[in-house]
């Protein structure tokens, strides 16, 4: 069924190209297009439950074939899109549903003509003896992505030397970030992948951002570096808003075939291919650098690195153990992203920060330095502060960043959350899960942070006492709580925020539960006492 609307749809696109200027036969050709559309390909769609409802306005002719194109496209970006879930499934030995197998029966022959496109796009040229399996290597470089397999193959179709081909298939399987040569430049990056088509702002940036991470991040982790970015605009936007503005541009991007679903729930994913697009945008664009730039060209290019914004180096990498320090001067750098630093023997440097002092997102994830670097200071417009699994101890520092408004110090060394912690009286959100040698928190610092809206206290050794527990009830606008307290405490009345959204709380020897969860209300405890419960007002549920 699907394979013969596509035949249809793909006869009906050559047919305009070849019908002449007679207005009534392209009129009668323009109207079985819309046909089509809202009686076969419009249902089809509407069967992957990604996509919004789609209605067809009557579109007049060749812009109706822009649409039958698009639509066409959306079909088969769809299969991937239901394999992906159908493999999950099958993972988690569940019975995959007869309406679904029938509607992957029925589009797998798309697939396998996008596949087909390269070789039988030219009849002259794919044919050609000398070719060999470039076609077939081409293609399998493309990784199944038919936006980019029906692009590649309109580059290349009237391609006959062996050479050309060559020459793209080694663009695709290690492309420059700085640009694409040749008859690729046209066509491959004319796409950028939908970037351009992205309806706003807060889009481009939220997908830019997004590359810069590993695959399967959480969205959480996204959302730390978006809000340290200001990319979600509105003035006082609580963190609670924030959260659901950027899971719908998430989805957006993954109804653009842009991000993929991650390997579980509430995380995301990017095609290589599409990474490569991105790396390149920001680049030449934005003046990002990540580890595909070349160290001698470009970033020891003092001028270029001098533009710098973003710098992201997830994968151990020595480059900036390459540029310090006669090198690295960032003074537009406002998102620094470096990780593993445990596999290099480079040791950040106290005066460091010195050189990018417009800084806002800093992530320094698997730090193996106890203390940070006295430079750290400086950095007036920090806003987001990841240290997560990193071997830091002594967060004294911290508490001079008075702009911060994220701090993660998850499976962090630190052994006491210090006074000078209540100095940022900005923090939004405090991430303390499983830092295990974490065992006090000093008093009056709960009661100072004030605009906190997301405090996260799981996996550690604190000793609690009354009086720090009864700083909990100054937090009036936190509406995400997770909170463990082996201790035989009685919690104060008043202690849950009236808002309050989520929350994980257990009270006495609970075996911990590593598991994360989002958008819960979970409550355990293990106590005799009525008096647990006062102040847990009747909104929320347990």
């Amino acid at each position: 069924m699907v394979e013969s609307i596509i035949v249809k749809a793909e006869e009906l696109i050559r047919n305009q190209s070849s019908i002449g200027t007679d207005r009534n036969i392209r009129y009668q050709n323009s109207n079985a297009a819309s046909e089509l559309m809202v009686d076969d390909i419009g249902p089809l769609l509407q069967q992957e439950v990604k996509f919004d409802r789609v209605s067809y306005p009557t579109i007049p002719l060749e812009k109706n074939f822009d649409k039958l194109r698009d639509d066409v496209l959306k079909l088969k970006n769809a299969r991937l899109k239901v394999q992906r879930k159908v493999d999950e499934a099958k993972n988690n030995v569940e019975e995959i549903e007869e309406a679904v197998k029938k509607w992957l029966e029925d589009v797998d022959s798309i697939i396998v003509k996008s596949e087909e496109l390269i070789e039988n796009q030219s009849d002259y040229v794919i044919q050609a003896c000398e070719l060999n399996s470039l076609p077939k290597d081409v293609c399998k470089e493309c990784g199944g992505l038919p936006i980019v397999i029906c692009t590649i193959a309109k580059a290349l179709r009237n391609k006959s030397r062996p050479s050309a081909w060559k020459v793209a298939l080694q663009e695709l399987k290690a492309p420059s970030p700085t640009k694409f040569i040749g008859f690729l430049e046209k066509e491959y990056v004319k796409i950028a992948l939908s970037y351009n088509y992205l309806r706003n702002d807060e889009l481009k940036k939220t997908f830019l951002i997004s590359s810069l991470m590993k695959n399967n991040s959480s969205i959480s982790n996204l959302f730390r570096h978006v809000v340290g970015m200001d990319i979600l605009e509105g003035a006082n936007l609580k963190m609670e808003d924030a959260r659901v503005r950027l899971d719908n541009l998430v989805c957006e991007l993954k109804d653009s075939c842009l991000l993929l679903d991650g390997f579980t729930e509430g995380q995301f994913a990017m095609h290589d291919v599409i990474q490569v697009h991105c790396y390149m945008i920001a680049y030449l664009h934005h003046h990002v650098f990540t580890e595909r730039n070349d160290v001698e060209k470009e970033w020891k290019d003092k001028d270029k690195l001098k533009k710098c914004t973003k710098i992201s180096l997830p994968h151990s990498s020595t480059i900036i153990s390459q540029l310090w320090p006669k090198d690295l001067d960032c003074p537009n750098l406002e998102y620094f992203y470096m990780s593993n630093t445990w596999n290099t023997s480079f040791q950040i440097p106290q005066d460091f920060f010195t050189v990018m002092p417009k800084l806002k997102v800093l992530n320094l994830f698997e730090m193996q330095q106890s203390s940070l670097p006295l430079s750290l200071d400086l950095l007036a417009n920090l806003q987001t502060l990841c240290l997560d699994q990193s071997r830091i101890e002594d967060v004294v520092i911290i508490g001079k960043l008075k702009k911060l408004k994220v701090l993660s110090l998850r499976q962090s060394y630190i052994k006491e959350l210090p006074t000078e912690i209540g100095q940022l009286t900005q923090l939004k959100i405090l991430d303390l899960r499983y830092c295990w040698q974490l065992k006090c928190i000093a008093p009056n610092v709960i009661s100072k942070l004030l605009q906190l809206e997301e405090l996260y206290i799981k996996g550690c050794c604190i000793q609690w006492k009354v009086e720090i527990v009864e700083e909990f009830k100054h937090l009036t606008q936190v509406t995400t709580l997770t909170l463990d307290i082996k201790d035989d405490i009685v919690l104060p009345q008043g202690f849950f925020p009236r808002d309050i959204k989520r929350y994980e709380i257990s009270i006495g020897h609970w075996q911990l539960d590593p598991q994360e969860r989002e958008c819960t209300r979970v409550l355990k405890f293990k106590f005799n006492s009525i008096h647990l419960l006062r102040g847990f007002t009747k909104n929320q549920e347990c």
